[in-house]
């Protein structure tokens, strides 16, 4: 049922509408101003007598009537706001049945009803929308500026339909029932102006087109709703100076003083309490599981020392400061509220310390202060630079004198360390390990990442004078999500927001859009991403074409590949792998590796872009290692090759060599696209394609060749024979999208292959001035001291370097050959001989 009414509120709105309270506050601050301007006057006049007495008591008489009028009409006004236009009322269960819907909206939600009642009648629930849309709300603009589309299009669509005198298909009861249906979900007492606009937006036909033609989605709405509802929170929770949360915030003296005095620690130390309001308006959004395990560590008797490990811009500060702002409102647990934060700089104790001896003195007096003053929980962070187990050379270690106090039920320490660090330096110290409990720091939810760069977008609009989208902080978030696996949010969102602002200051680009983001993201990766442009769309579809500008036949590995990018590039698939996974297989020289260059220099713009690993170092089970980071090996070679370049072409020669464990590695790999690390950090193969190269079973490939068999067939026989003989086990081949069969070169596949090489020789001289011409029989000598049965095509590489290379540098180091000069190499039985050509 809706009323209007019959509304509790319905008075008040008949109440505004009286110039008594509709004026209230514009009265109000005109009588502010007079007594601000006859206060002025009688402090110049009276006390600096420069007015006569009678002039000094009319200007009295009228500060007093200015004080009476503000005092009145701020009453007046705070009276209609507080308590006349306040809904008691709150959203429960029960508001669906036998309710009036109008007891559930706000003052200024049920007015905009109230106003658009006389009109419209044919259509009541669009002029309701018309009329939102057209008073002056920060909100709606809010809404419809960071969503990039422009309001006064929509309510000329809105109006002419209004005119049409068409029906809605949903009635005023329908979408304010929608409306209070969201505004409950999110813990709200009343149906809000933007609960109600969203309701439209769901409900109404004309403005969902409108949205859907526009790529904007309702989860696209209700994000930009939630952030300006929380824009509006915060500035209306600093407004009110008088609640409590802003009193706390001010501190007490007494408090403080009834405490220890602390000048060492404080000589060393930045407290949080000190800028307790700047701590506490930073939102912190996400680790509340966290947060109750630190509350609970910290608050317990006995030992109460809290290690926090996460990676590096996971949040670890951000869980600390959601605690500290607990603490300081006195909304945490009784034995944490109202304490100090203090954090600790060991590296200022350590540069004014004349030596360890005086640095072990101030550290002992900073420690013994914190124990005397009772209400300090002290804060630590990257503990691990100042531990040493392993006794290595220049390092700190401050655990011998640490262990005691930690201890104290009366000393409360939080230290900051990352996975890779606690295994490397704190782990094997068992005693002091044994006096932490431990959190562990969860990588936050892209969701929570993007409530955090919503609200730092803010601060970065006013710092730049730049605008932001919307999309373009959600296109942030979700490429962050998926081209930067190795950062953890939100580090990685908040860094390629100040990319982001950067780049569109340099660019003087006023509002920043997803064609900026993509910008950003390309130049910072060095690969495309965005929107296909055409001359990376033909790129795609010639693919075929351009990697056999480099290979000679194998028409088969060269159509896998290709379509496996082509699909990549397009997104049509989602693939928890890495981008391609291919197996090559085939005699020596034939061009697996020649193909996976190409692959790297076409795809990923270079063929430095390739990260080689010859499998046959890795045959014994402790090479695990090797890869993955261990005692040994600080760092793996792939786990921190793949973290530095995860844009690349992983190359694995000769596959069949390595390790049975080390194959059992790369099948999570091939399956899942990660692995992790020897630190327990994830690394990411998504962006990676997989090329593993094997000779194995050759021999069967050129014996079927020569019988004529079909490729097909001699890729299943091969196939068989691979898992017969325990090269490979089923799974493991299975995890790739395509095993290739590269069959032994023909002489003619020869000749061709000569005559790239050759080619490329001649455009190195060609931008020398010198011009090199080749011969039918210099490329057949070439192949005829180039091939070997066992080796392919790979010594002729060799061959011309030797035969030939070498006579063009002497002659150029001589003078024979200079810019302007024509030759060509003469075969004179089994030499070549270089000849100008006149």
């Amino acid at each position: 049922m809706f009323s209007l009414k019959e509304a509790k509120l319905y008075r008040a709105i008949k109440l505004s509408q009286n110039p008594l309270f509709s004026y209230a506050k514009v009265f109000k601050k005109i009588s502010f101003l007079f007594f601000v301007f006859f206060l002025v006057a009688f402090i110049y006049g009276f006390l600096m007598n420069n007015f006569s007495v009678s002039l000094n008591s009319k200007i009295l008489g009228l500060l007093s009537l200015s004080l009476y009028f503000w005092i009145l009409f701020s009453l007046l006004n705070s009276f209609f706001e507080e308590v006349i236009k306040k809904n008691t009322n709150k959203l429960n269960d029960d508001f669906k049945n036998n309710f009036n819907l109008a007891d559930v909206l706000s003052f200024n939600t049920l007015k905009l009803i109230y106003e658009t009642e006389d009109k419209f009648k044919e259509d009541f629930c669009c002029a309701v929308l018309y009329r939102l849309l057209s008073i002056k709300s920060k909100r709606i603009y809010f809404i419809f500026n960071r969503l990039l589309i422009d309001k006064n299009v929509f309510k000329k669509k809105l109006l002419d339909h209004i005119k049409t005198k068409k029906h809605s298909d949903k009635d005023i009861e329908t979408i304010i029932l929608s409306a209070a249906q969201r505004a409950k979900s999110y813990g709200k007492n009343v149906v809000q102006i933007t609960d109600l606009f969203y309701s439209f937006c769901e409900n109404n036909d004309l403005l969902k087109d409108f949205l859907l033609k526009n790529n904007i989605s309702l989860d696209d709405v209700n994000e930009v709703i939630l952030w300006v509802e929380k824009v509006r929170d915060l500035q209306k929770k600093s407004s009110r100076w008088w609640d409590k949360e802003n009193l706390l915030l001010k501190g007490s003296i007494g408090r403080e003083w009834s405490f220890g005095y602390t000048p060492t620690l404080d000589a060393f130390s930045f407290d949080w309490t000190r800028t307790r309001y700047a701590v506490y308006t930073e939102e912190v959004f996400g680790h509340d599981k966290e947060l109750k395990e630190l509350e609970s560590i910290l608050s317990k008797k006995g030992i109460n020392n809290a290690l926090i490990i996460g990676l590096v811009g996971s949040g670890r500060r951000s869980l600390i400061r959601k605690l500290a702002q607990k603490s300081f409102v006195g909304e945490s647990v009784p034995e944490l509220n109202f304490l100090r934060f203090v954090e600790l700089d060991l590296k200022k104790m350590l540069t004014v310390s004349e030596n360890m001896a005086q640095f072990e003195k101030l550290l002992n007096k900073i420690f013994n202060e914190v124990i005397e003053a009772g209400n300090i929980i002290l804060i630590v962070e990257d503990i691990h630079n100042f531990t040493n187990t392993k006794r290595e050379v220049g390092r700190v270690d401050i655990t011998g004198i640490l262990t005691p106090y930690l201890k104290s039920e009366l000393f409360r320490i939080i230290a900051i360390t990352d996975p890779s660090s606690y295994f490397r330096y704190i782990e094997d110290n068992k005693t002091f390990d044994s006096l932490f409990e431990k959190i562990q720091v969860r990588e936050i939810t892209p969701e929570e990442a993007l409530q955090i760069i919503k609200m730092k977008a803010l601060v970065k609009e006013y710092q730049y004078k730049k605008f932001i989208s919307f999309k373009a902080l959600k296109l942030i978030v979700n490429l962050c999500e998926k081209y930067i696996p190795n950062i953890p949010f939100p580090e990685k969102a908040i860094r390629i927001l100040d990319e982001v602002f950067n780049y569109a200051k340099n660019l003087k680009v006023q509002i920043i859009t997803e064609d900026i983001v993509y910008e950003v993201f390309s130049n910072r990766l060095g690969i495309p991403v965005g929107k296909i442009e055409e001359k990376e769309k033909e790129r795609l579809l010639n693919l075929e074409e351009l990697i056999h500008q480099r290979i000679i036949d194998q028409q088969e590995a060269v159509e896998e590949i290709s379509s496996a990018l082509r699909r990549a590039r397009s997104e049509i698939t989602i693939r928890k792998g890495p981008l391609g996974a291919f197996l090559f297989l085939g005699p020596t020289g034939v061009g697996k590796t020649e193909t996976a260059k190409a692959l790297a220099d076409i795809y990923f713009g270079s063929e430095e872009n390739i990260i080689r690993l010859d499998m046959s170092e890795f045959q014994n089970i402790e090479d695990v290692e090797k890869l993955i980071g261990g005692d040994n090996y600080p760092e793996g070679i792939l786990s921190q090759k793949v973290k530095e370049k995860p844009f690349s072409l992983l190359l694995l020669d000769e596959i069949e060599k390595a390790n049975l464990n080390i194959l059992n590695l790369f099948l999570q790999v091939l399956d899942e696209g990660h692995l992790m690390d020897a630190s327990g950090q994830r690394i990411s193969f998504n962006h990676t394609i997989i090329i593993a190269t094997s000779n194995a079973g050759y021999e069967l490939i050129v014996k079927s060749i020569k019988e004529g068999k079909e490729m097909q067939s001699i890729k299943e026989e091969l196939i068989d024979y691979l898992i017969q003989n325990s090269i490979f086990r089923p799974e493991f081949l299975n995890r790739f999208d395509a095993i290739v069969v590269f069959k032994n070169l023909s002489k003619e596949d020869l000749l061709e292959i000569a005559n790239l090489m050759l080619t490329k020789l001649k455009k190195n001289l060609q931008d020398k001035g010198i011009e090199f011409v080749i011969t039918e029989d210099v490329k057949e000598k070439i192949v005829k001291l180039g091939f070997n049965p066992i080796f392919g095509a790979r010594e002729m590489r060799r061959v011309i370097q030797d035969k030939l290379e070498d006579e063009i540098a002497k002659a150029l180091l001589k003078g024979e050959l200079k810019a302007g000069d024509k030759f060509k190499f003469v075969v004179k039985g089994e030499v070549l001989l270089l000849e100008k050509i006149n």
